[in-house]
Formats: structure tokens, sequence, C-alpha cells
């Protein structure tokens, strides 16, 4: 995606959970987004120069919060929930698949370019024959929203997302964070998740699936600071 010097708007679904709380903090630090529209059902206490905040009450229906989601560049889709906390499958569903697509035709109406980044998660089946339930919704997800027309859908299915922090942490929380790194394929912290999705971004990534693996390179990559964002203005 090119960069200009008034940089990127881009909003975050589910800004107050594990990913997307993290997706948040890292636009906030990062020169080249200049607002981030958070859409929660919550306030999520984070006070910062380029933030909105937007409480939403009611994810099936987006025409009252629409106004907020006129130019987006991206969107960072992080809104979710374990099928471990919802047992009921069609209250799963709509979470998982409703909720997202109203999301991604309100904002196909306001910011048609816009690229639309889901988390979905490792498993997830678009072809539908998997036993389990939670993946074949995931799967089924992923292929509707390619439909909706945006600027671009990329899927990510990161495995197991956890809040160990890379700068600093207690000796037991380094000593499994380094276990984990010896399997790259099966999870990754929350803050190399928001990393990886802005690298993905500033990279131009507009479509495709991104999976645990990658998911950690791109992280590996990502730099940002004023520095960074010259270098992209002018290239």
């Amino acid at each position: 995606m090119p960069l200009t010097d008034s940089g990127l708007r881009v909003a975050v679904f589910g800004a107050t959970g594990t990913a997307g709380s993290a997706v948040l903090r890292e636009c906030l630090s990062d020169p080249r987004i200049t607002e981030v529209v958070a859409v929660a059902r919550r306030r999520t206490n984070v006070g910062a120069t380029g933030l909105k905040e937007v409480i939403c009450s009611n994810f099936l229906d987006m025409e009252i919060i629409s106004e907020h989601l006129v130019g987006l560049d991206v969107c960072f889709y992080c809104l979710g929930v374990s099928q471990a906390r919802v047992r009921d499958p069609a209250k799963y569903r709509e979470i998982t698949h409703d909720y997202t697509l109203v999301a991604a035709r309100a904002i196909l109406k306001q910011s048609s370019t816009c690229v639309f980044h889901f988390l979905t998660g490792v498993g997830s089946d678009p072809s539908g024959r998997s036993r389990m339930m939670w993946a074949r919704v995931k799967g089924e997800t992923e292929i509707a929203l390619t439909g909706v027309g945006l600027g671009g859908v990329v899927c990510w299915r990161p495995g197991w997302i956890h809040q160990f922090h890379p700068s600093g942490g207690r000796r037991g929380a380094w000593l499994f964070h380094s276990l984990f790194r010896r399997f790259p394929g099966m999870a990754v912290s929350a803050v190399e998740f928001g990393r990886a999705m802005l690298q993905a971004t500033f990279e131009g990534m507009t479509d495709g699936v991104v999976e645990n693996r990658e998911i950690v390179t791109l992280a590996g990559r990502y730099e940002s600071g004023p520095e960074v964002f010259a270098r992209s203005s002018t290239t």
C-alpha cells in the first residue's frame, strides 16, 4: 500500500481483546498511522493522540457508527470468541460469521478500497469438511469475505496468541517464550501479531492467508520510527 505524508487511517475491531489491544497499541506507536478508530463494546482505557474510540452495542447493526467508517485505508478485524466460551453453535456463528460480514459490508459502503485483515485462526477449513464446527464457520467466513468487494481481504491464521512481551518479563516467561520459538508454527505473542499485521500492510499485502510461521517472519521484519516513515513516504 503506497504511503504518503498524510499516513493511514485504520480501524481496529475488538480493540479490548488480547489480539486487538496489541494491534491497537502497535498502530498508535507507528508514525505511519495517523488515526485509529477503535471499535469495541467498551472503552479501551488507552489515552493517545490519533485514537478515536467508538462504542458499538450491536454488531449486527453498524448503521449507528457508519460515519466513523469513512475514509478507512485498512481494517484490522480482531473481534471474536473461542468456541470454549460459546457452546451454542448458533451464537458462535453469529459472533464469528455474522458480525464479521456486517462489519465488512458497512465498511464497503463508506470505504470501498479498504483492505480487510481478518483474524481467523489455525485450522480454519474453507472446504467445509472439518468435523469441528468452529473450523467450518471460520472457513465459511473467510470465503464470504472475499466476495464482499472490498479493496482486499487478508486472512490471518495464528496458533495460540499469548501475552508475553518480547521486551521484558519474568524468567519463567522468557523460558516459555523461548520454548515456543522452537516451534514457530504453534504460537505467537500478541505484540508480534500486531507488528506482523502492520508489516503486511506496509508491504502492500491485500489478499491471501497468513499462517503462524509467516506471522513470526513478518513481525521480525517490522521496524517503526520517524526514519522508517520518511523512507516509506519517498518510495
